[in-house]
């Protein structure tokens, strides 16, 4: 709904559970709305009952050919319509209401509150270019990487579904590893046609909100190569995204 903001109970970075209160607008319009159609209502009803009382009397002057069949038979079409006029503003006053509902704005997760982007005296609406606020749920950490084509075949082996995947870890942007294992619960059933690469999302548990919206790191996934030879890093050098490294021949001397 639209309205100016009243008031606003958080404020940036605050944990909040579901359903706690966010923001209010002002709801004046929409409380009066409310009246209106609890009076229509009432209105309604009233008529509702005095059309059963006229609908009762005339079945008794047609049992006693005083009325004609057609002079009943507008009794009670007057009935059927003034139950409808019972039905229409029924669902008018549940609309009132839920739009009234709206003007307290609650959080529909538990987790962090992201930035305010809106004040008191603001004035917002559905058309309103940015979200009030965004709420992240902090419980569980979904984090996204891509694999090539090939590099997902070698995952694979030979399971064919996310649950054969194994294990993975994550290194936070300090270099710091997170304590605990992630669970590859989505594979992306299309590729990519201009990286050839697959996306992936991992599970993580996030009960104490280390991980946020938003952050980057590295997914370390585990594999295992044979017949290879173990090169310490420090020993290597990168040039043009390949690994090179110096061997020492019989003579004692290096070679690149």
């Amino acid at each position: 709904v639209s309205g100016f903001i009243t008031k606003v109970y958080v404020t940036e970075g605050q944990s909040v559970k579901a359903g706690q209160p966010l923001f209010h607008l002002d709801d004046v319009t929409y409380r009066a709305a409310v009246s209106q159609a609890t009076a229509s209502l009432s209105a309604a009803q009233a008529s509702l009952a005095t059309a059963q009382l006229n609908q009762r009397n005339s079945q008794d002057l047609l049992a006693k050919n005083i009325i004609s069949q057609s002079n009943y038979e507008e009794v009670s079409n007057a009935l059927k319509s003034a139950e409808a006029n019972v039905a229409v503003a029924k669902a008018a006053l549940v609309s009132a209401r839920e739009n009234l509902s709206y003007c307290t704005v609650t959080s529909p997760v538990s987790g962090v509150v992201g930035s305010i982007n809106y004040r008191v005296g603001n004035l917002v609406s559905p058309q309103s270019a940015s979200p009030l606020t965004q709420v992240s749920n902090t419980r569980q950490a979904y984090v996204y990487f891509s694999v090539s084509e090939r590099e997902m075949q070698t995952l694979v082996g030979d399971g064919t579904t996310a649950k054969s995947l194994p294990k993975v870890r994550l290194r936070l942007s300090d270099g710091s590893e997170y304590p605990a294992e992630g669970t590859i619960q989505g594979v992306s059933g299309v590729v990519d046609k201009t990286t050839g690469a697959i996306t992936l999302r991992v599970d993580f548990p996030n009960a104490e909100g280390k991980l946020r919206s938003g952050s980057v790191g590295t997914v370390l996934v585990p594999t295992q190569t044979a017949g290879a030879i173990l090169v310490p890093q420090s020993a290597t050098v990168e040039l043009l995204h390949k690994k090179f490294v110096y061997t020492v021949d019989k003579d004692g001397k290096l070679t690149f």
